[in-house]
C-alpha cells in the first residue's frame, strides 16, 4: 500500500528531476532554444507526468528560478553562520556573497537578459531582491541599534542597495572594461558608506572580491554554467 507521505516523497522527487533537467538544458541551450520535448528527452519521463507538474515551459522556468535563489539563500545563511562576525563584517560578507552569487543562477539570469525577455527578467529580479531583503534587513536594523549604521530608513536603504547590484553590476559588466568595473564598484562601495553614514572605507572588502567575481562572471558567460 502506497501512503501519502510515500507518494509526496515520490511527487517531490519527480518535480525535483524535470528541474534539474531544465535547468542543464536553460543554461546549456538558452531558455528561448530549449523546448518541451527537450526537456522530456533530458528528463526521460513522459509528457503527460510533465504536465501533471507544469503546465508549461514558462512555470518550469518559475520552478527553477526558485529554486536557484532558495539554493543561493541557503548558501549565504550558511556563510554567515559559520562563523561569529560583527555587523560590519556580515554586512562586508553579505555583499560580497550577493555580488558572487553561484555560477547556474548569475548564467540563467543572462541568458534570460540576453534573449531580451524583459518580464522574465523582471521576475527573477524581483525574487531575488525580495528573498534577500529578508536576509539583510536584519543585519541592517542590528547595525542601526548598535550605532554603527545610521539610516531611518533601513528597510528602504537595503532595497535601494540590492536594486544597484541587480541591475547594474549583472548585465553591463559584458561590456564593461576592467579600469570601468572597478570604478563601479568604488561607486557602489561609495554609495552604501553614504546611505548607511558609514566612515569612508569601511565596506573596503567588497573591493577584496572583485576578481573573484569578475572571473566568475566571466566563466558563466563563456561557459554557459
Amino acid at each position: 500500500m502506497v501512503t501519502g507521505t510515500t507518494q509526496n516523497k515520490k511527487s517531490d522527487r519527480t518535480k525535483t528531476e524535470i528541474i534539474r533537467a531544465a535547468t542543464d538544458l536553460f543554461a546549456r541551450n538558452g531558455y528561448e532554444y530549449t523546448t518541451i520535448e527537450d526537456i522530456l528527452r533530458e528528463w526521460g519521463g513522459s509528457k503527460g507526468s510533465l504536465y501533471y507538474y507544469f503546465k508549461s515551459k514558462e512555470e518550469i522556468l518559475d520552478a527553477v528560478v526558485q529554486t536557484l535563489v532558495e539554493n543561493e539563500e541557503e548558501r549565504i545563511r550558511d556563510i554567515l553562520s559559520e562563523n561569529e562576525f560583527g555587523t560590519l563584517e556580515m554586512l562586508n560578507l553579505f555583499l560580497a556573497a550577493c555580488l558572487g552569487r553561484n555560477r547556474q543562477l548569475y548564467g540563467l539570469e543572462a541568458e534570460i537578459y540576453r534573449s531580451r525577455n524583459i518580464t522574465l527578467s523582471y521576475r527573477i529580479a524581483k525574487m531575488y531582491i525580495e528573498r534577500s531583503i529578508l536576509l539583510l534587513e536584519p543585519i541592517i536594523r542590528k547595525g542601526v541599534d548598535e550605532g554603527f549604521f545610521k539610516t531611518d530608513h533601513p528597510a528602504e536603504t537595503i532595497e535601494f542597495a540590492l536594486i544597484v547590484e541587480e541591475f547594474v553590476f549583472k548585465y553591463p559588466m559584458f561590456e564593461c572594461g576592467d579600469e570601468q568595473y572597478l570604478r563601479k564598484i568604488s561607486a557602489y562601495q561609495s554609495l552604501l558608506e553614504n546611505m548607511l553614514g558609514l566612515e569612508r572605507g569601511s565596506l573596503d572588502q567588497l573591493s577584496d572580491f572583485c576578481e573573484i567575481i569578475k572571473n566568475n562572471q566571466r566563466r558563466g558567460i563563456h561557459d554557459k554554467v
